[in-house]
Order: C-alpha cells, then structure tokens, then sequence
C-alpha cells in the first residue's frame, strides 16, 4: 500500500489536472522524480515538499498526512496557518529563481529569506506613509 504522502502528491495533482509533465513545466521537478514520489519510491525534500504543496494550493501537513484539512488560509485571521510555499506557477523567471534559491546552502537561502523580509517590511511602511499622507 503506497504512503499517504504519495497518494495524496498524485491526488493533488489530478485535481488540479495537471500531468507530470506539466508539474515538470512549472516547478523544474523532473517527471520521474515525481513518479518516484507518486509511487512511494522515494519521497520529496522539504523545499520540493513546499513546491508542490504551493503549486497544488494545499498544506504541507495535508501532504503528509498531518492533518485532513487542504485549506492554506483557515486561520480566523486569515494569516496562512500552515508551511507553504506559494509558487509563481505563470512566471518562469520567478521559477527560475525559486530553482537557483533551492540549490543554496541553507544560510544563502536564510540570509536571502531575510533580505525578502527586511524589504517587504520597507515596501509596507512606504505604503503606510503614502497612504497616510493622501489622507492629509
């Protein structure tokens, strides 16, 4: 009997209507690695596990088996409760980075990630400001 991970990444990615080769187009996992992952031959890494977690719109702890619930967004506060990484499915050059970043050594990648975060917190003050100032 296959591992509820690999019956789910198949699930998924029949709901979505996707076949392997598509899943291939849009994240850069090779057809027969997710085959393998399908067929319970060998399973994702945590960064192929949050690609296809984003690119299917669900959980990694749905994935996994960790909890039933596919929703990304069912927090109350609707803050994403669970690990996803929402993939850029249309922009290839957004999947090329995603691709270059998955390939780092872990402190590239953490250092990379707090630049993002460090910019996305100067993007929203800017827009606080501006918005604040169109109020005057």
């Amino acid at each position: 009997m296959k591992s509820i991970l690999a019956q789910r990444l198949k699930l998924c990615r029949e709901n979505k209507k996707l076949t392997q080769i598509d899943v291939y187009n849009r994240t850069g996992i090779n057809n027969k690695t997710l085959s393998g992952y399908e067929n319970d031959v060998s399973d994702p890494d945590l960064e192929t596990l949050k690609i296809l977690a984003g690119l299917y719109e669900v959980t990694t702890d749905y994935l996994l088996g960790i909890d039933d619930n596919t929703c990304r967004s069912d927090n109350p506060n609707g803050a994403d409760r669970k690990t996803s990484l929402d993939m850029p499915t249309e922009d290839p050059a957004l999947l090329d980075l995603a691709r270059q970043l998955k390939n780092l050594p872990e402190t590239d990648r953490k250092e990379i990630e707090s630049y993002i975060q460090y910019k996305a917190h100067l993007n929203k003050n800017n827009e606080h400001a501006a918005t604040k100032a169109m109020g005057n």
